[in-house]
């Protein structure tokens, strides 16, 4: 049985994956393999991916590749978290989001982490879950989702975020916590 701290660890590694410089993840069709030809074995994100593959929280395309630079969609990244924190998708509320029916595959997932507060849709009662999800986006429900303790101040010198970015305070948690560095120089 695995320990807490070897759960987090664990649990660390996927939100590495999810959120590391440059590396963006697709749910797409289920492949045969547990190694990929488009992965660099050299590469920060090659060993979580595999394991992510290996758990089937994520998975790679019939023809071998898993294409670590396409965008993940708003849906795959839910259902990829409620697989990775072991969310309980039976039966969850409908969060009333106009383009998540329940026939959509990914609804459960959706629903459940509506239903826990991780994930919020927009204003106009959308999710919009075949949009990429943005890298804010991700930052919140990692933090939210792992129950990161959210940090307080901002330091992270990334110029691209500023203090009034609705996701500023959970782009800061993953850099305190070392899980994203950025995808250039910090200033």
């Amino acid at each position: 049985m695995e320990s807490k701290r070897g759960q987090k660890l664990s649990k660390a590694t996927v939100a590495t994956v999810l959120a590391a410089s440059g590396v963006i993840v697709a749910m797409p069709q289920p492949s045969h393999a547990y190694s990929f030809e488009d992965l660099n074995p050299l590469a920060d994100y090659y060993e979580p991916v595999l394991d992510l593959a290996n758990r089937k929280i994520a998975t790679g395309y019939s023809n071998g590749t898993f294409k670590p630079n396409q965008a993940i969609t708003r849906e795959d990244a839910a259902k990829m978290l409620a697989l990775t924190i072991d969310v309980n998708i039976t039966n969850p509320k409908n969060p009333g989001f106009k383009d998540v029916t329940t026939s959509n595959p990914n609804y459960r997932y959706i629903a459940a982490l509506a239903e826990l507060g991780i994930i919020n849709g927009y204003s106009d009662k959308t999710f919009k879950p075949k949009e990429p999800i943005t890298r804010g986006q991700m930052a919140k429900i990692l933090t939210l989702g792992f129950k990161f303790g959210v940090s307080t101040k901002l330091n992270h010198g990334f110029k691209d975020v500023s203090n009034k970015n609705a996701n500023s305070y959970f782009i800061q948690t993953l850099y305190d916590l070392n899980v994203t560095k950025g995808k250039t120089p910090i200033a």
